[in-house]
């Protein structure tokens, strides 16, 4: 909302884009796609490749550069977008290219508590840029990041578990009356 890239509405997703269309401000954002609600020779002009017209006269358009949400960002003018990447449940694994020094990789998800990062098996630590997004150091023989959401631990949510089914258990033997309590009444 703060860079005026899209808008509050009543539709069901509850917000859409909105130009003037900011090709780089989507990139950085990880968005491929824009669909329009009409043709857009703005986004021609950007030279974003027209996938889909609908009779009705909106448009679907991919990034020329087909933005991931997992790029090298050192020098803030160009953006390096990694391809190999597959995700699975509440992990992201992304290969990495061969680098020849220090830098940063984003993956353009919220940096919210619980976020994990893993290279080639080895805890990393993960830094929070400006726009909130994760970042990470990627350093010469990196091969594998792995990114995982876990907000809770396997402890926690046993113990939530246990506590739940022990409630529950209380609950149910303070409701059975023995045959001695039901005579007197």
């Amino acid at each position: 909302l703060s860079q005026k890239l899209i808008l509050n509405d009543d539709r069901l997703s509850g917000y859409h884009f909105i130009s003037p269309w900011r090709s780089e401000a989507l990139r950085r954002l990880g968005i491929r796609y824009v669909f329009s609600e009409k043709k857009s020779l703005e986004l021609e002009r950007a030279r974003w490749k027209v996938l889909m017209s609908l009779d009705d006269g909106r448009v679907l358009y991919e990034d020329p550069e087909k933005a991931t949400p997992f790029y090298f960002s050192n020098d803030m003018s160009k953006l390096i977008f990694l391809r190999t990447y597959q995700l699975e449940g509440n992990s992201i694994e992304i290969t990495l290219p061969s680098m020849q020094t220090t830098t940063t990789l984003v993956a353009a998800f919220v940096a919210r508590e619980g976020w994990k990062a893993l290279i080639d098996g080895n805890s990393r630590a993960i830094s929070i840029g400006e726009d909130r997004f994760i970042k990470v150091d990627i350093m010469p023989g990196d091969r594998v990041l792995k990114l995982v959401y876990a907000p809770y631990s396997y402890a926690a949510v046993l113990s939530w578990l246990f506590g739940g089914f022990l409630i529950v258990f209380i609950a149910g033997f303070l409701q059975i009356k023995s045959p001695a309590e039901e005579a007197r009444q």
